[in-house]
């Protein structure tokens, strides 16, 4: 269903990741969440982990960078996911 990519795949991880892949489907079609990947940030005040929005620039019909804010927007924290932040076309989420 979704790519982490990262040596790193311990069930902390998976959780974490999961929970992002589940907040995401309520505004993500199907299509577009199998090709989405959740990546690690190049540095930790970017957040734990990050989710480059160009993939869904297309369905969405917006940059990148509008299509990651209205996800911030949208999404409701959950979980282990405590802060989302959007940098640019990227989706940041911090981990509790």
């Amino acid at each position: 269903m979704y790519q982490i990519n990262s040596k790193i795949t311990d069930k902390f991880t998976k959780e974490a990741i999961g929970q992002i892949f589940k907040m995401l489907r309520l505004f993500v079609s199907k299509n577009d969440l199998v090709n989405l990947a959740i990546d690690y940030p190049p540095k930790l005040k970017f957040g734990d982990f990050t989710l480059p929005c160009f993939a869904l620039s297309k369905s969405f019909k917006k940059a990148p960078e509008a299509v990651a804010l209205e996800l911030k927007e949208k999404i409701k924290l959950a979980g282990l996911i405590k802060k989302i932040e959007n940098a640019g076309p990227y989706l940041n989420f911090f981990v509790d």
